[in-house]
């Protein structure tokens, strides 16, 4: 299928849902082509008219312009209000700037709030641009990895069944409230707080969370992680007996683990929260699961629906997972 025809398919699949219940509509806002060959997903894009690269990192509260990219773009930085805290990249940032349109892919937004000014992302230094959950939740949003696409919808009236429009066998996870894609998983079956984060590469469990499944510390990690904050962090892969995410549930499942979920910890100044908010995470549910998924995310209703693609759903032991942050 043309994707000139993928709306329109989408829109009559969604219409037409299982027995029409109810009268779903699914209008397509925006279609993004993705680099996946990064630390996190890619799109061209353009800021005021200027082409850009842009960053997609579902595990960022906040949509950010990279300093670089400010001054070459002349536009004016303003401090933030004495107190406030941003951080990103291990940097904290105390300026804000408005643009005055953004095109990511085939969506063009005007009229954008002001935004905040981030440093340069590690190793990544032609990124202009980091786009975030603060963003995205304004939409319905599918991840389709697999077909190296990011699309964007809003939905009325649509049951969860009806926005696999898609017309495969899926699973459901219910998803805390908020703009980052917050869900519950089980490790062993011991209940973890887990993200969905574009920004992780492979999928990663915290230390501690493996410890308290029943996965004791190894003497030795295999790897190095970089880019899950500051300084290296030890990684090495562990089978946990079960993963369950939603109604899906893994046997066998070989996973990262390393001691990450203190780089999450919210900071906190008057009253201000920088971009890290909430509870730190005891997994990242990364791009290796995405890749093997094709998920829609209905951010207003608080789930997200999946289909299985096909091979291996957690990648161990070739390269350690990078975050975007």
């Amino acid at each position: 299928m043309t994707r000139s025809n993928l709306a329109a398919a989408a829109l009559a699949g969604a219409m037409l849902g299982a027995g029409a219940a109810q009268a779903c509509t699914l209008q397509t806002v925006g279609e993004l082509d993705l680099d996946l060959s990064r630390r996190a997903p890619v799109v061209e894009g353009e800021i005021n008219g200027v082409a850009a690269k842009i960053m997609i990192d579902t595990g960022s509260d906040g949509t950010s312009i990279m300093a670089p990219a400010a001054r070459a773009l002349g536009l004016m930085k303003d401090r933030l209000p004495q107190g406030y805290v941003f951080a990103i990249g291990g940097d904290t940032q105390h300026y804000v700037t408005t643009i005055r349109s953004l095109k990511i892919g085939s969506l063009t937004a005007t009229a954008l709030p002001p935004m905040l000014v981030g440093g340069e992302l590690k190793g990544e230094p032609d990124i202009a641009m980091l786009v975030g959950s603060d963003f995205l939740s304004q939409f319905d949003v599918e991840l389709d990895f697999a077909n190296h696409v990011m699309r964007l919808f809003h939905a009325e009236d649509c049951s969860p069944a009806q926005l696999v429009y898609w017309n495969k066998p899926y699973s459901q996870a219910a998803l805390l409230p908020g703009n980052s894609i917050q869900t519950e998983v089980a490790l062993n079956g011991r209940r973890a707080l887990a993200w969905v984060d574009t920004g992780a590469s492979g999928s990663l469990v915290d230390a501690d969370e493996a410890l308290a499944a029943g996965e004791p510390r190894p003497a030795q990690a295999t790897l190095a992680a970089s880019g899950l904050g500051p300084e290296p962090r030890l990684l090495w892969a562990d089978d946990f007996a079960s993963f369950q995410i939603g109604d899906e549930t893994i046997a066998q499942a070989h996973i990262n683990v390393s001691p990450f979920a203190h780089d999450f910890e919210a900071i906190e100044l008057d009253g201000h929260i920088s971009h890290r908010t909430g509870d730190a995470p005891g997994m990242l549910v990364g791009d290796d699961f995405l890749r093997a998924h094709r998920v829609m995310v209905d951010y207003r209703d608080h789930v997200m629906v999946f289909s299985y693609n096909g091979g291996p759903i957690f990648a161990t032991g070739t390269a350690p997972p990078r975050d975007a942050r």
